[in-house]
This record gives structure tokens, C-alpha cells and sequence, in this order.
């Protein structure tokens, strides 16, 4: 199993940006950060 992740993590890679929601604040902190980097990109 453990050379089958080797090779799974060769062709994905982790995401580290992936969080769980704490809480409503938290929501909108994350909400209101995604916006912004909306706006950067276009």
C-alpha cells in the first residue's frame, strides 16, 4: 500500500491550501480572501 501512495502522490500532489471551516468568522474571512484573489486574477 505504501508504494501504491508513492505513486499516487507522483502524479497529485497534496493540497495544503484545503481547510475546514471552524466557524461563521472563519467562513467569511476565507469568503472575503477567495473574492479578493477573484478580483487579483481577473
Amino acid at each position: 500500500m505504501e508504494i501504491l501512495n508513492h505513486l499516487l502522490d507522483l502524479f497529485w500532489s497534496r493540497d495544503d491550501y484545503d481547510r475546514e471551516i471552524r466557524n461563521e468568522k472563519h467562513f467569511w474571512v476565507a469568503y472575503e480572501c477567495i473574492q479578493q484573489n477573484a478580483v487579483k486574477v481577473n
